[in-house]
């Protein structure tokens, strides 16, 4: 079967599920994930890919883009799964 391009969040998600894990591999993720999360938000606001909704990984600002991450990573996940139905 073809393999159909990831679209929309799971195109987002596709390169940040991909990142998380090498860091994870690497030893330098594996402790919060809501951190981490914050810092690949961070990165996508520097690649201009997300907006910017202010500094920091705790609070509701870290809640928010753990949120949205996670959001993110899901689609690709499912998008993914879909693909070996």
């Amino acid at each position: 079967k073809a393999q159909r391009k990831p679209k929309g969040n799971a195109d987002i998600g596709k390169r940040l599920y991909f990142v998380y894990n090498k860091f994870k591999e690497a030893g330098y993720f594996g402790q919060s994930k809501q951190k981490e999360y914050s810092f690949l938000y961070d990165w996508y606001v520097l690649g201009g890919i997300a907006n910017d909704i202010g500094e920091g990984y705790s609070g509701s600002i870290g809640k928010e883009k753990y949120q949205q991450v996670k959001n993110w990573i899901t689609a690709y996940e499912k998008y993914k799964n879909n693909l070996t139905d």
